[in-house]
């Protein structure tokens, strides 16, 4: 993506468990075909370099987890949301203090493994170790204080509607917002005043208009369905994607699951 610089070969954890999409999994199972040798660990940094959703779920230490009564104040007001005045022509240096304040959480890792608009949005406007981050396994939020989502004994971060609601810049009201959570890419609708020229760069394109204070460029969810299309995805439709893993010998019934080594 433009602007950022991905690192050459960022660190893997290679313990844990690796679940993917049906999409995701074809290029897992694509990698391991081509190298019998390879461990699903190697897919891992392909999958975040394409902002494909995925999760990692890791041991944690034998320790005992810390008090809660002393633990950091964010962990704290997780749950609370504080809306944007996207009427204000100010509203994008607010939004922008604040996603950039957010992103430097420990737990703000899990948003690069949300993909779409999620991954793009914290790949612009997060700290340079995110993408480490992302990568090394589950944050102090988690190995301290135990505060993320388990299964049996693997850990991973989680984080709420009301922090994705801040990264997507919902409005105090929630009727509209600065980006929709659905599109990766965003493409103006010809004939409803963007233009008749659809553009591969609608993303950088919507960027730099909020950017500019434009008041007309956050949208209720309605008029971001009516005026924009999300962008052509490579590659299969998931619903594709699931019937090719099942024709590859795999378990289809569930989300794509791998053992990390």
């Amino acid at each position: 993506m433009t602007g950022i610089t991905f690192p050459a070969a960022p660190a893997v954890l290679r313990s844990g468990r690796l679940t993917t999409s049906f999409r995701s999994a074809i290029r897992v199972v694509y990698d391991q075909l081509s190298n019998p040798d390879s461990s699903p660990a190697d897919s891992i940094r392909t999958l975040l370099r394409s902002g494909a959703p995925f999760q990692i779920l890791a041991p944690l230490p034998n320790t005992e987890p810390q008090d809660l009564a002393v633990a950091p104040s964010y962990l704290l007001r997780r749950n609370v949301f504080q809306g944007f005045d996207l009427q204000n022509p100010g509203y994008w240096t607010m939004y922008t203090a604040r996603v950039r304040e957010l992103l430097c959480l420990p737990f703000a890792r899990r948003f690069l493994t949300q993909g779409g608009i999620l991954w793009r949005i914290a790949l612009q406007f997060g700290p340079n170790m995110l993408v480490q981050e992302a990568l090394a396994g589950p944050s102090s939020a988690v190995t301290l204080w135990r505060r993320g989502e388990s299964v049996g004994n693997l850990w991973d971060d989680f984080v709420t509607p009301e922090e994705i609601n801040t990264l997507l810049g919902r409005s105090s009201s929630g009727s509209e917002s600065c980006c929709l959570q659905t599109t990766f890419g965003i493409l103006p609708r010809s004939g409803k005043g963007f233009g008749r020229t659809l553009t591969k760069h609608g993303s950088s394109f919507h960027l730099a208009n909020l950017s500019s204070g434009n008041l007309q460029a956050p949208k209720s969810r309605r008029t971001w369905k009516t005026c924009f299309r999300p962008a052509k995805s490579d590659g299969p439709s998931e619903p594709y994607a699931q019937e090719l893993f099942k024709k590859l010998g795999y378990d289809n019934a569930r989300a794509p699951t791998w053992d990390l080594y």
